[in-house]
């Protein structure tokens, strides 16, 4: 090839690239734009309540020097390296605490750049991946063809109802669902070659799919992965050994990225059978669409649940074309992953889920099923690029007889589906029928656009290929259109305001302490995390069942709010209530209809506590027995403790705080005593008296405790897991394994030269 024609093809090329980058910033602008009387916000929900202060609290940490670790500011504590939803090891969020360094704070709208740039990522990588999907077509079709629907697939996919709708409120999704398509791309690479290159980089894929935080999105990239590697197996030509052999490639890649993970996954793994989300009922998880739903794929108005599940009536037309792909290979891989996704859609309402939940691991502990169409986007998405390459192909040979009867089939169906919605179907009656009627009246003119296009090519026989690159453009359109403000409002949202009430509680310090905000404050319960307040309530999914069960004591009448308050430190309440006068609380200050109010001494704990009397017991005894008695004089224990305690006498307890993950006490006692930390009882917490290991009990349902002798005493508090530090030496053995897979052959490049060019010199 010409060097002036290798130009003009990498020309081509990064435009589409550039196209597809810049779509999603070009979508989305409201939300970027620097001119604050056209600006749009994302409505408060998950976002602003949950992913920011999440990530918020992960960048701030790194800023100051540490890694987040424990998050002391929900849920009276509970760790953020177990916590998967926080990513606090994912490299993009290390990157943003580099990028603003030590004095720039992290702001919504960073995030939501963040987010854009997640998209237009997912976006580059369909386009990449299609074109690998199509080079055994390269000697037939012209790179142009390809890149067309390669394109085409991007665009597609990036602008389809599931990255552009919900998954805004929720940041995680996001982070996967971007690796997905690089995943399957290296995942397909390496079944066809055993280059090491390849292998590190799945490897690095799939491993930073595992870091970006949400659970479900990485349970269906990794079924993805599977699927597709299984399937592209039986496609390979051989004997069954080099069938496995070419499995084995693949197989090795994703297991290296899963030791990548393993800094995430071990602590999850450990914490996720310790909370509330370890064995949730069936009913609970097997959500998802109800079959009626799905023509939320095609139909932008009247199914606004199901408008996750939008790819649009042009990208269908041409995914339909990929029927005349069915003998290329990644054609039945992309059927089976989109039927695989849109079965598992339906969740309970249909036939897969039922089955995966007892057979598939991982299913029993995810919700919202109708997520698994972010499978069915993508193969949806990628079968319309290889439609454009059937129709480009067809086009080229001028098979027009082929291409009428695409025409004429999809007219028909066209016709039958139109038909049968205007009609007035019981399907329409359940949903919006104005709205729905409007949406078959947008479908009806973009398939009339497309197959008009379509029958304009193939008149035009060969020089009518040039013409299919428009339904690129009515791709945009279409998709550009359907739900572009889905989710936003107009303005400027200020969801985290300055408020003189957080303000007195951050001035004050005099030891630690909690709140106890009743949900009242932005980021509900979760606003600790941006403030620097340690609330005793919090919204994350992964709550702690010890903890969730002192909080069910309460409106079950075991355990009244006044102890329970005593034993997690709350020093102030934020409340729309109002105390009468002689209550054991001052009124400190308020903001419109909140008010600050001080625990008065007598009901309030410090930190931490000497008791001398102890109760043994467990599950709801706990809670009945603390009910009933002095909380700061007694506690319950889970078995009897191997000496007797001392009696009360003359004994001081002072608690200083250095970090969210380290406490120091000073205690003072005349006889043995059971120290009581006001802390969440959490495999990681180590605690030492005098500088030698101790044994740390569970104390008080959800509280820990250190037994104690007489005397001056210093006992330390520490949470130093040792699920995460085995985490961190896997994965940085799979760091180091997978960085010597990338360099393998560019060293082999560079000893190879330099061979040459020493037995030139040698020769002269």
């Amino acid at each position: 090839m010409p060097r002036s024609h290798r130009v003009v093809k990498w020309l081509v090329f990064f435009a589409a690239v550039n196209l597809v980058c810049a779509l999603p910033v070009t979508y989305f602008w409201p939300l970027v734009t620097p001119d604050t009387a056209a600006r749009w916000s994302i409505r408060l929900g998950d976002f602003s309540e949950v992913h920011f202060p999440m990530h918020f609290f992960v960048v701030s940490s790194y800023q100051h020097g540490h890694i987040p670790l424990w998050a002391a500011a929900v849920n009276a504590g509970q760790p953020a390296d177990a916590d998967i939803q926080f990513d606090s090891f994912y490299p993009p969020t290390l990157l943003l605490a580099v990028l603003l360094g030590g004095q720039r704070l992290l702001t919504p709208r960073m995030l939501v750049v963040d987010e854009l740039a997640h998209i237009a990522f997912a976006g580059a990588g369909t386009l990449i991946f299609l074109l690998a999907l199509t080079r055994d077509r390269a000697s037939s079709l012209p790179w142009i063809a390809r890149l067309a629907g390669a394109t085409l697939a991007a665009v597609a996919f990036e602008l389809s109802g599931y990255l552009t709708t919900y998954p805004l409120q929720d940041t995680d999704i996001l982070q996967v669902s971007a690796w997905l398509p690089w995943t399957l791309l290296f995942v397909d690479l390496s079944l066809d070659s055993s280059a090491t290159w390849i292998l590190g980089l799945l490897a690095l894929c799939f491993g930073l799919a595992i870091l970006g935080g949400h659970p479900q999105a990485l349970l269906y990239t990794g079924y993805a992965a599977a699927l597709w590697l299984v399937i592209g197996s039986l496609r390979t030509k051989g004997p069954w050994s080099v069938k496995l052999a070419s499995v084995a490639r693949p197989g090795l890649g994703l297991a290296l990225g899963i030791a990548l993970g393993a800094v995430q996954l071990l602590p999850t793994l450990q914490m996720v059978p310790l909370t509330v989300r370890h064995k949730e009922p069936y009913s609970f998880l097997a959500g998802g669409f109800r079959m009626h739903e799905l023509l939320g794929t095609v139909l932008n108005s009247g199914f606004g649940a199901a408008a996750p599940a939008y790819v649009g009536a042009s990208v269908v037309l041409m995914s339909l074309g990929a029927v005349f792909a069915w003998h290329w290979r990644p054609w039945p891989m992309l059927v089976i992953l989109g039927a695989f996704g849109l079965l598992m859609s339906l969740g309970g309402h249909g036939p897969l889920y039922p089955v995966a939940y007892h057979v598939f691991p991982g299913f029993n502990l995810v919700r919202d099923q109708e997520r698994s169409i972010l499978l069915v986007s993508f193969a949806a998405a990628c079968l319309a690029g290889l439609g454009m390459c059937a129709l480009w192909e067809l086009l080229a040979s001028a098979s027009r007889t082929s291409v009428s009867l695409f025409l004429i089939s999809a007219l028909v169906l066209a016709g039958l589906f139109l038909a049968q919605l205007m009609a007035k179907v019981p399907i329409l009656r359940e949903s919006s029928q104005q709205a729905a009627l409007l949406g078959v009246r947008r479908l009806s003119a973009f398939v009339i656009i497309s197959v008009l296009i379509i029958g304009l090519g193939m008149l035009l026989g060969r020089r009518g290929r040039f013409v299919l690159v428009a339904l690129i453009g009515i791709a945009i359109v279409e998709l550009f259109t359907a739900h572009r403000y889905w989710g936003l409002v107009p303005g400027d949202l200020q969801p985290y305001p300055e408020l003189t009430i957080i303000s007195l509680m951050q001035h004050g310090k005099n030891g630690p302490f909690r709140v106890s905000t009743e949900g009242t404050l932005p980021a509900d319960g979760n606003e600790g995390l941006i403030y620097g307040l340690e609330d005793v309530i919090g919204s994350t999914p992964l709550e702690l069942s010890s903890f969730a069960a002192m909080n069910a004591a309460q409106p079950q009448g075991l355990l009244d709010g006044t102890r329970r308050q005593m034993l997690l430190n709350v020093r102030y309440i934020v409340t729309k209530r109002t105390f009468p006068a002689g209550a054991p609380l001052t009124l400190l200050g308020s903001d419109g209809p909140l008010h600050l109010y001080r625990l008065a001494p007598v009901i309030s704990l410090p930190r931490a506590w000497l008791v001398h009397q102890v109760a043994v017991g467990s599950g709801q005894d706990v809670w009945r027995i603390l009910g009933r008695s002095n909380v700061g004089q007694m506690a319950v224990v889970n078995s009897p403790l191997p000496l007797p305690l001392g009696q009360p006498g003359n004994e001081t307890v002072k608690v200083h705080e250095s970090s969210p993950t380290h406490l120091t006490a000073e205690v003072s006692t005349a006889g043995e005593g059971l120290l009581v930390w006001s802390q969440i009882y959490y495999p990681g917490w180590h605690v030492t008296v005098d500088g030698r290991r101790a044994r740390l009990l569970p104390v008080d349902g959800a509280l820990s405790g250190v037994e104690i002798g007489p005397g001056r005493h210093t006992i330390s508090l520490t949470y130093r897991p040792r699920i995460l530090l085995y985490g961190g030496m896997i994965t940085f053995t799979a760091l180091a394994i997978a960085t010597v897979l990338l360099v393998a052959p560019l060293l082999r490049v560079w000893r190879s030269s330099t061979t040459v060019q020493s037995g030139g010199y040698g020769s002269a």
